[in-house]
């Protein structure tokens, strides 16, 4: 049996940290895309249709469930005419 003390430490340790950030970001990225969407009224289904994947595809991208490829930001991107730029392993909308 794990003791709570134990299991802290395994918590703060380095490797769970990066799982915490990589789902942090999934996150993010995720609330981000479904701001750009509602702010153009447009349905997930229509977003589906203009990067050529299901719907179900873009609600697991906006609760954070999946942790998207480069080629997905950039079909977000270019979908809502905004650039993408890394910086320091985080992927940054901007939008004009």
């Amino acid at each position: 049996m794990v003791t709570w003390k134990q299991f802290k430490s395994a918590r703060d340790s380095a490797e769970v940290g990066e799982g915490y950030r990589k789902a942090r970001l999934s996150y993010e990225f995720g609330c981000r895309v479904r701001e750009l969407r509602e702010a153009r009224s447009m349905s997930q289904q229509e977003l589906a249709l203009k990067m050529s994947t299901s719907q179900s595809t873009i609600a697991r991208l906006e609760a954070g469930g999946v942790d998207p490829k480069l080629s997905t930001v950039r079909r977000v991107a270019e979908v809502f005419g905004i650039p993408i730029t890394v910086f320091e392993g985080h992927i940054v909308a901007d939008v004009a």
